[in-house]
């Protein structure tokens, strides 16, 4: 099982996220019909930062996944890892 503080040090594991979330992205894009070029007009965006997102050439701010995500009617939500343990003293200390 891995912990929380598995994901926050490795760069492997947040980049395995980062690339699931743009594989959704891109799925979601597909499966409702949706060219790039349509959905740069309807997120604000150019085709080829879409493209660009979509190769996973470089990571998106969130700004920009929300702005391809919810003109197709989606947005992201934040949710418990499962089976993990509970946050560690350190993360929960305040300064």
């Amino acid at each position: 099982m891995l912990s929380l503080k598995d994901y926050i040090q490795d760069d492997d594991m947040l980049r395995d996220l980062e690339t699931e979330i743009i594989h959704d992205t891109i799925r979601i894009r597909e499966e409702s019909g949706v060219s790039q070029k349509n959905l740069a007009k309807a997120s604000g965006l150019y085709q080829s930062a879409i493209a660009r997102m979509e190769k996973n050439t470089h990571s998106p701010s969130l700004a920009t996944i929300l702005k391809v995500l919810v003109p197709m009617g989606y947005t992201l939500r934040v949710e418990k890892l499962e089976n993990e343990e509970e946050p560690t003293e350190e993360i929960l200390v305040k300064n």
